[in-house]
């Protein structure tokens, strides 16, 4: 069976990496390996403990940066980690998205009968959420089409091979 690695990059949101953490954990494929890259702020102390309650079907590893690094850093440091586990298929997975339980499943079948390198799915759920003392808010929309949004990132998974893996490394 193909190994599969997930990387999860995430900065000052630890009830994301938590939502996260539980999402793949009910996955009808479970990942073998989840990555956790908490980019840093300074001052800003690692969050890990915000998931190691949790009794997860699956390995985690947690990297943590003290200080901001690069867009092309917050993605290569966990793909090369991915990649020195033996990782097959990997998954850049946002930690604030709404996964559904067969989203590993289907990615890995779809990349296989497809016979692609790189995958981006078209749709998926997102949630917003914004704090503000004494109350939280939040928008969610179901079946979102891709988009790439300003300042927030990429509103999706991306599924990538290990031949993609070691070209972008």
């Amino acid at each position: 069976m193909n190994k599969i690695g997930i990387l999860i990059p995430t900065a000052s949101r630890p009830y994301h990496v938590r939502c996260a953490a539980l999402q793949f954990n009910n996955q009808t494929r479970l990942p073998d390996i989840v990555c956790f890259h908490q980019n840093g702020r300074e001052n800003i102390k690692s969050y890990e403990h915000f998931i190691k309650d949790i009794k997860l079907n699956y390995d985690y590893h947690w990297m943590h940066n003290p200080f901001d690094v690069s867009v092309d850093e917050r993605y290569s440091f966990p793909t090369k980690y991915l990649l020195d586990q033996g990782c097959e298929y990997f998954f850049y997975c946002d930690d604030d998205d709404i996964y559904y339980s067969n989203h590993i499943e289907d990615s890995v079948q779809t990349m296989i009968s497809e016979k692609c390198d790189i995958m981006i799915r078209n749709k998926c759920s997102w949630m917003k959420f914004k704090y503000e003392p004494w109350q939280s808010i939040y928008d969610f929309e179901i079946e979102t089409q891709f988009t790439a949004h300003a300042n927030i990132g990429v509103s999706n998974s991306i599924v990538f091979n290990r031949r993609f893996a070691e070209e972008y490394i």
